[in-house]
């Protein structure tokens, strides 16, 4: 469970604030941006700096209430992405870590540069390789000039992450959530600097089709609405 901790920091002779050991890192950026659909946040009194809790406008008890009402907004912050968390990791499928770490060695295999063509005749190219001592496959779209985005494969504990950085600006996480003879799928586990209602990769599968052929389809979602895209690919000679 988060630990949602709170504590109080002196800012100066005449000013207190409430701060906290506060919730893990992760949900840091996610208060601070809820802060402005907050509504009203509750009273502060300033008060001298040493004061106690008789010297404060209402007692001790205006103190524990302000306590207790910001340890339930935080908890009420805390717990509804995590959550969604935990749902989203359990996916509609659990892969076993021996099917995680094949499915692994299996793209790592993929290191070179592949051609494409879209559904609408552009060709598209991406290429892979390994990174930080093997334990990184990083895959990097060329869409066009001084435009890419990239993907980044890894192990998370038990778990085979794909970590996708699009030219949109938001980070989807992905989970291999099924392996099926040559193909694999991810499906959406959460996502970094993620607005509600904006595009972002959902799920996507790799099908590999033999040492020089594969085929991947990915699907992207906005709000209600999802469009997917198809894509056979070559490895290119010496690439």
């Amino acid at each position: 469970m988060p630990r949602m901790a709170l504590w109080i920091q002196v800012d100066g002779p005449a000013a207190k604030r409430w701060e906290g050991e506060g919730p893990p890192r992760p949900l840091t950026r996610l208060i601070a941006a809820r802060q402005e659909d907050a509504g009203p946040r509750i009273p502060h009194v300033a008060v001298a700096d040493g004061a106690n809790d008789s010297e404060r406008p209402g007692g001790g008890a205006m103190e524990f209430s302000k306590r207790a009402m910001i340890g339930i907004a935080v908890a009420a912050i805390a717990w509804a992405p995590a959550q969604a968390g935990e749902a989203a990791m359990q996916g509609p499928e659990q892969v076993s870590v021996a099917a995680a770490r094949a499915a692994f060695d299996r793209l790592k295999a993929l290191a070179g540069a592949w051609r494409g063509r879209r559904p609408d005749g552009r060709e598209i190219g991406v290429s892979y390789r390994l990174s930080a001592a093997g334990t990184v496959l990083v895959e990097t779209w060329a869409l066009g000039p001084q435009r890419e985005s990239l993907t980044l494969y890894h192990m998370d504990g038990e778990a085979l992450i794909a970590t996708h950085y699009c030219p949109i600006g938001n980070q989807p996480r992905l989970r291999l959530t099924r392996t099926n003879g040559d193909r694999l799928d991810f499906a959406f586990r959460d996502a970094t600097n993620l607005a509600p209602g904006e595009a972002h990769q959902h799920d996507f599968w790799i099908a590999i089709d033999g040492p020089a052929a594969i085929t991947r389809s990915e699907t992207y979602v906005q709000g209600a609405e999802s469009e997917s895209e198809t894509i056979a690919f070559v490895r290119v000679a010496g690439g």
